[in-house]
């Protein structure tokens, strides 16, 4: 009878340990959105806000700067779909996902999305290290890259056994040939549902579900001012 008391003590013991390690280790894993970061590759203090809908608003002393913080930030809400979504323009997505989507490399291999993603970085690094969409853009790589060094590692990348690597410009072009890619299938969907909603009614278009759904939720956006842009462009900038 007291060895099976001393059992149950133990096992109490250990699920509880389990339970708080679990706890903590989750913990630690979510964003981070309060306290202070010392994060080398920013030249000047910069404050991120969020509002109450976990949107970051930046604020900096020079763009390079806004830029290192936005991919940082970017980065720790979304490094496992920065993930997939490099590794589906590059078709490299069965090297952790096996066999069920070798036919998706295929596809993006064939299309030549990661060759054309090649060209684009070599005419990327040809073009002068002062120009400012240059530096802006090799910012927010640099925050990603940040991130990926420094901060906790997400669930995904523990449960497929995988490292995290830093990201390059080739990866970036890769992400955008996917993207490209998606963006352009609206160009052959959308002239056949308009087609659809045409000819044969409103019946037939609802039933693609379609249209916005009236009692979703919004999510309130600045409202501009009723001026040229050139006015609220002036207002801004001083």
């Amino acid at each position: 009878m007291k060895l099976l008391k001393n059992t149950a003590i133990a096992a109490l013991i250990l699920i509880t340990a389990c339970a708080i390690y679990g706890y903590w280790h989750y913990n630690s894993l979510k964003p981070t959105y309060e306290g202070t970061l010392n994060l080398e590759g920013l030249t000047e203090e910069v404050e991120v806000y969020f509002d109450d809908y976990g949107i970051p608003h930046i604020y900096a002393q020079n763009e390079p700067d806004a830029q290192f913080a936005l991919g940082y930030l970017h980065a720790q809400d979304r490094l496992w779909q920065i993930e997939l979504l490099r590794r589906v323009g590059s078709g490299q997505l069965a090297e952790i996902l096996g066999e069920p989507v070798v036919k998706t490399d295929q596809f993006f291999r064939t299309i030549n999305s990661f060759e054309t993603a090649k060209k684009a970085t070599k005419a990327f690094e040809a073009i002068p290290a002062d120009d400012p969409m240059k530096k802006a853009a090799l910012a927010y790589y640099a925050g990603i890259n940040s991130f990926i060094k420094n901060g906790p590692t997400p669930v995904e990348f523990t449960i497929l056994g995988i490292e995290k690597e830093e990201l390059s410009i080739l990866d970036c072009y890769s992400v955008f040939g996917y993207t490209a890619f998606s963006f352009a299938q609206a160009f052959r969907t959308d002239p056949i549902v308009a087609k659809i909603q045409q000819e044969y009614g409103d019946s037939y278009w609802n039933d693609l579900d379609v249209q916005w759904n009236p009692d979703a939720q919004k999510i309130p956006v600045f409202q501009a001012p009723k001026s040229t842009s050139t006015e609220v462009f002036d207002a801004l900038s001083m």
